[in-house]
């Protein structure tokens, strides 16, 4: 598998505490026909030396959780189908801003809908809260 092409462990959420922090604290909520997607910026404020006062830095990577439940879907090969969508929309997003955690919550219409539907509505869901992120974490 061509390295550029992964979508490696770094990148995603995977435990309970992670995925519950981004549920409870969420900062951004961009909802869609299909997905709901939450949004938690993990900052830390760090002391500006020159200037005496505080700045905001983002920490570590961007982050996916991917949630898809069987009320979207009783078949496996379904749920998988819109999970690998979810995956593939998120890889390609470059403009989302480092050190926020992202997660997707499918809805159950997403199961009836043709992928060129699904990625169409991701890509302007990220656009969405792409902008309300941005607003959010300006010094």
């Amino acid at each position: 598998m061509v390295a550029e092409w992964s979508f490696p462990r770094t990148r995603k959420l995977r435990k309970p505490d992670e995925f519950g922090r981004v549920y409870r604290d969420n900062q951004h909520r961009v909802r869609g026909q299909y997905f709901t997607v939450l949004a938690f910026s993990r900052f830390r404020e760090v002391d500006n030396n020159c200037a005496g006062d505080t700045i905001r830095q983002s920490i570590g990577v961007t982050r996916l959780g991917v949630v898809v439940s069987k009320k979207v879907s009783k078949l496996a090969v379904q749920r998988n189908r819109i999970k690998r969508l979810i995956r593939e929309s998120f890889r390609h997003q470059d403009f989302l801003p480092k050190g926020v955690d992202f997660v997707v919550i499918a809805k159950p219409k997403a199961s009836q809908a043709s992928n060129e539907q699904l990625v169409k509505e991701l890509t302007d869901l990220w656009k969405k809260v792409h902008r309300r992120c941005a607003t959010y974490s300006s010094p």
